[in-house]
């Protein structure tokens, strides 16, 4: 299983047509550092997206986290 991947110019244009973005990182590296406006939605045992509505775009450091987990991911915002 895989998810997308898209630039950070069609990330933009997706969130300004009604995307959310949620940025799967844990506490500590957002609170060092996050995109204004994302939602946080860590990796863990309840992760669930179920209730965001339109398409989800999602942020991870490097890509990796988003990439290892992407039927995990897809199967939460079902």
């Amino acid at each position: 299983m895989s998810l997308p991947s898209i630039s950070p110019q069609d990330a933009k244009k997706l969130i300004d047509q009604g995307a959310t973005l949620v940025d799967i990182r844990g506490a500590d590296e957002r609170a060092r550092e996050h995109i204004p406006g994302s939602q946080h939605g860590p990796l863990g045992p309840a992760t669930n997206f179920a209730g965001v509505k339109g398409p989800i775009v999602f942020h991870c450091r490097s890509g990796m986290r988003t990439a290892n987990n992407a039927g995990r991911l897809k199967d939460a915002a079902q």
